[in-house]
């Protein structure tokens, strides 16, 4: 499954589909794994399991979608 979330670290939002395994709840609040680099649209549609030095960012979840979504470039 993937998610379509907004990034709540700054001033400025930002929405991006993730997979939901780069997904994590803490003290009632989401944050997502996201690669230190920058992730090409490969990482995210192969759901490649999020590295342990990929830091994490607090989230809104908008929408989660299945396995039928597809990524538009």
């Amino acid at each position: 499954m993937f998610a379509v979330v907004e990034w709540l670290e700054n001033d400025q939002r930002y929405v991006s589909v993730v997979p939901t395994n780069w997904l994590v709840r803490k003290d009632n609040k989401d944050y997502s794994s996201w690669p230190l680099r920058a992730a090409d649209k490969s990482v995210v549609k192969k759901r490649r399991e999020p590295g342990s030095d990929w830091p994490k960012y607090a989230v809104k979840i908008l929408s989660k979608a299945g396995w039928k979504c597809h990524l538009i470039s």
